[in-house]
C-alpha cells in the first residue's frame, strides 16, 4: 500500500518588512508589506494556483501612506491619505498588475465599493459628497450620481450581497469539550503551556489550532494540525517566537489551502488534498 502526504506545503516567502494584509482574488493572493523602520509599504501578487510570485514590490509614488481598497485580479485599487498619521482615505489609484503601471488615477475622489467593473467613489463637498460611478480599467465616468444618497445606500446594499466568504475559514474560540481534549492531549506535557483559550479551524476530518508556550516571559506560538481519523499530530510547527504578548489572527483557511504567516514576515500556503 502506498501513502501518500496529504498535507504539502506548496509555496513559502520572506519579505524585509510585516506583512500586514492579505486579499485574494480569482487565484492570486496580494500581500501588503509594511517595513515601519524605513516606513515604507510595498505589495507583492502570487498565484495561488501555481504557487508562484507574479509581481513582487510594487510601490506608488508615496513611499508609506498608500493603502489598498480592492483587489480585483489584475487589478488593485489605491488609495493615499488626507494626511499622514490620519485615517481618512483620498485618491483612487488603480494599478494594473499585467501591464505593470497605474491606468488611471485621480487625487480628488474617495472609494466608496465596487460593483463588478465599476468603482463608485465621491468628491467630497462642504456638507455632502458628490458620487460617480467610474470604469475600473479607464476611470471613466460611466455615471454621474450627485447627492442621491437613497440611491447609492442601494447600491451598497446591492454590492454587500455579492460578496461571498463561504469558501473562507477563520479560527475561532474552542467551543466544545472534544476541542479541548485534544489540545490537553496534544499540550499536556508541554512545559509552559499557556492557560489561554485556544483557536481552531476544523476542516475535514483535521483540527488546526495555535497555542502559546511561555518561557522566560516571552510567548512562542505554535500552529498543530491533529488528525481525528488517526488521532495524532501530523503537524506541529513553531510561527512566532519571542513575542512580548500572544499574537494572534496568524492563520485562516481558503478552499484547502492553509495560509499562515510566519514571525510576521514570511507567508506560508500548505496544501491539505482531499481523500
Amino acid at each position: 500500500m502506498i501513502f501518500r502526504n496529504k498535507i504539502k506545503t506548496r509555496f513559502e516567502k520572506s519579505f524585509n518588512g510585516d506583512i500586514w494584509r492579505i486579499l485574494l482574488s480569482d487565484n492570486h493572493m496580494l500581500l501588503e508589506i509594511r517595513n515601519q523602520e524605513i516606513k515604507e509599504v510595498s505589495f507583492s501578487v502570487a498565484d495561488t494556483q501555481k504557487y508562484e510570485l507574479v509581481s513582487e514590490n510594487i510601490q506608488l509614488g508615496e513611499k508609506f501612506w498608500t493603502g489598498v481598497e480592492e483587489f480585483v485580479y489584475p487589478y488593485i485599487i489605491f488609495h493615499g491619505f488626507t494626511k499622514p498619521d490620519m485615517p481618512f482615505h483620498k485618491g483612487v489609484f488603480v494599478y494594473s498588475i499585467s501591464e505593470k503601471k497605474l491606468i488611471f488615477s485621480n487625487d480628488e475622489l474617495v472609494f466608496r465599493f465596487m460593483i463588478k467593473d465599476r468603482i463608485y467613489c465621491y468628491r467630497q463637498l462642504f456638507e455632502s459628497q458628490h458620487f460617480y460611478a467610474v470604469s475600473l480599467t479607464t476611470g471613466e465616468i460611466l455615471e454621474d450620481i450627485g447627492t442621491d444618497n437613497n440611491h447609492v445606500n442601494k447600491l451598497l446594499d446591492e454590492s454587500r450581497a455579492a460578496e461571498d466568504y463561504s469558501l473562507y475559514r477563520f479560527p475561532v474560540i474552542a467551543k466544545d469539550e472534544r476541542e479541548y481534549e485534544i489540545v490537553k492531549l496534544i499540550t499536556e506535557n508541554i512545559p509552559g503551556v499557556a492557560p489561554l483559550l485556544p483557536e481552531f479551524i476544523e476542516y475535514r476530518h483535521y483540527i488546526i489550532f495555535s497555542y502559546n508556550v511561555l518561557k522566560n516571559q516571552k510567548s512562542d506560538i505554535y500552529l498543530c494540525i491533529y488528525d481525528t481519523k488517526k488521532k495524532k499530530v501530523v503537524r506541529n510547527d513553531l510561527i512566532n517566537k519571542d513575542l512580548s504578548k500572544p499574537l494572534h489572527d496568524s492563520f485562516f483557511m481558503f478552499r484547502n489551502i492553509l495560509y499562515v504567516i510566519r514571525n510576521r514576515k514570511t507567508i506560508i500556503l500548505t496544501e491539505i488534498e482531499d481523500e
